[in-house]
């Protein structure tokens, strides 16, 4: 398989990759790190046609989300319990942005308690 990277600027729109690129340098100036996630990277590699864009943040999901929305003129909202937020750009691009967690179910579908963790944690 080629690198993922290499698909991500070969198939999605200037736009996406653009906002991915700078996405990518915020995070590091702030002292985090990015990691895309979800259905895009599975459809990417599918060759699937998917703009659905999801970032895992290792550090404060959300300051990133506040910082990156300034930057970028972006409306954000923010869901503090989850550690989840969604910011909608002019162009009506869409970024869901989640902190890397650990969740504990006290019981079976319950909602779960969310607690900061590392992308690993976050996966499994």
């Amino acid at each position: 398989m080629r690198n993922i990277k290499d698909l991500l600027l070969q198939k999605l729109p200037e736009n996406i990759t653009g906002l991915l690129k700078s996405a990518g340098r915020c995070a590091e100036d702030m002292g985090f790190s990015a990691f895309v996630v979800g259905g895009l990277v599975r459809d990417l590699i599918m060759d699937r046609e998917n703009f659905d864009v999801d970032l895992v943040i290792e550090g404060e999901g959300m300051r990133f989300a506040r910082e990156f929305a300034r930057g970028h003129s972006a409306d954000v909202r923010c869901y503090k319990k989850f550690g989840t937020a969604v910011l909608t750009f002019s162009d009506g691009c869409k970024l869901d942005i989640a902190t890397a967690r650990t969740e504990v179910y006290e019981y079976p579908a319950a909602l779960p308690r969310v607690l900061p963790g590392s992308i690993r944690d976050d996966m499994f």
